[in-house]
């Protein structure tokens, strides 16, 4: 969550995403598609950042969606993730 918005991952087997709707409520929006199975979601002021658990990535896209980039890949199931000022954390199996 933002100051503007909640965001969430839901996991499907080659269609999961990533979504945001406003606080206010409102139309939910998505933000990254055809994703494998996304799991546990961070936000910055500028992005949006995920582990994509089945796949050993941890991805990233803009507040306003996007292409999503990988920042790593093949990583031994990425769980847990949190962004600072200067870094993003995440945990693995």
């Amino acid at each position: 969550m933002d100051a503007t918005s909640v965001y969430w991952a839901f996991c499907g087997a080659d269609n999961g995403g990533v979504m945001k709707v406003p606080l206010t409520g409102g139309s939910s929006v998505t933000l990254s598609s055809g994703q494998g199975c996304p799991f546990a979601v961070a936000v910055d002021a500028t992005s949006v950042y995920w582990t994509e658990h089945a796949g050993g990535s941890v991805m990233t896209v803009p507040l306003g969606g996007g292409t999503p980039v990988a920042l790593a890949s093949g990583r031994n199931q990425p769980w847990g993730i949190t962004v600072d000022a200067v870094a993003v954390y995440w945990t693995g199996m």
